[in-house]
This record gives C-alpha cells, sequence and structure tokens, in this order.
C-alpha cells in the first residue's frame, strides 16, 4: 500500500477512493474518531461497488493537527492526495478552519517532504485566486489580491496552497486543482449540497449571481490523472461551466418535479434575510446559516475558465444536466426514505 488519502469522508475524497478501489488498489484513508462513514458507505452502494472494492480502504484514525499520529499515518506512503479541508462562512469558526486548512496542509507537507512521498495533489478551491470588483474571468493566471470580497474560507485556502507552492520549493513533485462549486451526491449534510434542500424544500427565492460550477466525477478524474502524470508545480481550475444559481436551482427543481423558486432575492432582501437569520441565532432559536460574506457572494457575479485542464489534460466537463442527472435520482432516494 502507497497511496494515502486525506478526507476520505467527504465529497471528493469518497469519490476518490471509490475510484482508487475499483481496480482492487490498496489505499490508506485518514479518518477522525468522530468521523461518520455512512456517507461514504451509501456512495459505495449506490454506485454499485461490491464488499470487496469498500474492503480495499485501510480506514487510519489520525488527525491532520495531530503530528505524531499523522506521521505514522505517513509510513509506507509514496503518494498523497489532500482532499481534507473545512468549509464554513460563519466567523466562529475562522480560527478553526484556518488550523485544519493552512497548519493541517503545513504538517502534511512537511512529512511529504520527511518521507520523501513521490508526489502530493492538494484540493484547493477557486476561492483560493480572490476576488476583485471587476466582473473578469479569472484563470490561473491571476494573482491573490487582497479584497473585502475575499471570505475567511478563500484566505484559509490561499495560505494553504502556499504551504504547498513552499513544499515544492523545497523538492516536493506537486500539483494543485482548483475546483468550482462541487455538485455530488451521498454527502447531502455538507456544504454546496444544501442547493438539493432549498430545490426539493421549494424554496421560493433565488439569486442571479453566477459562480463556476463541476461535477464532483470530474474533480476525481483529474486529482487521478495528474497523480499519475509527470506534471508538477501546475494548478489546473476546474470547472464544466458558469452557471446563475437561478439556472442551477431551477434545473434542479425541474428534475425533482419541484415548483421552482419564483422571487429574485435583490441586495436588501438578501441583507434582510442575513439579520433575520443572526437574530435567530442570537436568541438561540437556531443554528446560524447565513452571513454578510454568504449574502453578498449569493448576487455577485464570479466567472471561471478551465481551458487550462481541458487542453492540457483532455477533460471534457460534464454538463449541468449531467451534474444534476448524477446526483438528483440519489437524493430523491435519500429524501424518500
Amino acid at each position: 500500500m502507497n497511496i494515502l488519502v486525506t478526507g476520505g469522508t467527504g465529497l471528493v475524497g469518497g469519490h476518490l477512493l471509490y475510484n482508487l478501489t475499483k481496480s482492487g488498489e490498496k489505499v490508506r484513508a485518514i479518518r477522525r474518531d468522530s468521523s461518520d462513514l455512512s456517507a461514504v458507505r451509501c456512495l459505495f452502494e449506490s454506485l454499485g461497488a461490491p464488499r470487496s472494492q469498500w474492503e480495499c480502504i485501510e480506514w487510519f484514525e489520525a488527525d491532520i493537527l495531530d503530528l505524531p499520529i499523522l506521521e505514522d499515518a505517513m509510513i509506507g506512503i509514496d503518494y498523497v492526495y489532500h482532499a481534507a479541508a473545512m468549509v464554513s462562512f460563519l466567523p466562529k469558526d475562522k480560527h478553526v478552519m484556518y488550523a485544519i486548512n493552512v497548519q493541517g496542509t503545513e504538517n502534511l507537507v512537511n512529512l511529504c517532504l520527511s518521507h520523501k512521498v513521490k508526489k502530493l495533489v492538494h484540493v484547493s478551491s477557486i476561492a483560493s485566486l480572490g476576488r476583485t470588483d471587476k466582473e473578469e474571468t479569472i484563470s490561473e493566471t491571476n494573482y491573490w489580491k487582497d479584497s473585502k470580497h475575499n471570505s475567511n474560507y478563500a484566505i484559509s485556502k490561499y495560505n494553504a496552497e502556499l504551504e504547498v507552492w513552499r513544499g515544492i520549493e523545497e523538492g516536493l513533485d506537486a500539483a494543485i486543482v482548483n475546483p468550482g462549486v462541487i455538485l455530488g451526491p451521498c454527502f447531502w449534510e455538507k456544504g454546496s449540497s444544501a442547493i438539493f434542500d432549498k430545490a426539493w424544500d421549494e424554496f421560493p427565492f433565488y439569486t442571479n449571481g453566477e459562480n463556476a460550477f463541476v461535477d464532483v466525477r470530474d474533480v476525481a478524474t483529474a486529482m487521478e490523472m495528474l497523480m499519475k502524470s509527470d506534471i508538477t508545480r501546475e494548478r489546473y481550475i476546474l470547472a464544466a461551466d458558469n452557471y446563475s444559481f437561478r439556472e442551477v436551482l431551477w434545473s434542479m427543481a425541474d428534475k425533482m418535479g419541484k415548483k421552482r423558486a419564483g422571487y429574485e432575492a435583490g441586495p436588501k432582501l438578501r441583507q434582510l434575510a442575513f439579520y433575520i437569520d443572526w437574530l435567530k441565532a442570537f436568541l438561540k432559536l437556531g443554528a446560524q446559516t447565513l452571513t454578510k460574506e454568504t449574502a453578498r457572494s449569493a448576487g455577485s457575479k464570479y466567472h471561471y475558465s478551465s481551458e487550462k485542464a481541458a487542453k492540457e489534460l483532455g477533460i471534457v466537463f460534464k454538463s449541468l444536466d449531467e451534474m444534476l442527472d448524477y446526483s438528483v435520482p440519489k437524493y430523491i432516494a435519500f429524501r424518500n426514505k
């Protein structure tokens, strides 16, 4: 066994584990002692994986912030896929998110160097490329710029990337992928999967903000391609296209047989929603789900180019229809249980 996957209990990590074990490859995956494996099991079962495929995974209890235990997990490892990260836009999560995303990546890079790992593939985000006031198309040539539009999550992912670039300068072969908003099934309690809930529950409001979206299968495939290639010192934006949140929400609703959201949430309404959500949390009537950052970004238009990945890796990204045809039936089955 010589492959290690961090973040194996997440959307990207779970699909990567499925791909890697299809041929009987043995893989070690890090999990915290509190991690729930049910979503990964759901994924394997939904894709018809035999029990023998699941048994190809060695689940190793470790935390990327616990250096001694993480070092034990690295014994005998030649190739590392780093998909572990925390995604949050809540101010209260800032420090722990920074620790996981930045310090955790620093720990992993240092161990890759000391254990002479042959290659690291790091999952970053389009958020790490920074955002500006201009509606420009962002590519891999863009440089980070300090801006009020950069969330704490974006800052943490940018600084995590700096640790990878530092490792490269110290002799580590590594490549970085910068996915857009990732859509995929089974991990319904986390991250971008919340948009499926909005469509299912016939949430009445939509925004005309735009962002890049990508199928999780394309992300996992790109990571494998990079690991098997001689490519190093490179980063790749992974995005099928730039879609409006309205288009995504409406397409989901149509495929679920649900009513489309009928009212546009403009700036004033989004701001009001934030204050109501904050007050609800303040009065301990529920958890806070909106922030000023998410309210603002929901109406912003960010455009990204994945031309480099298409040209150099030969990836033909799945369309929005293909993404939803893969995920929506599994979501419907989940909600109808």
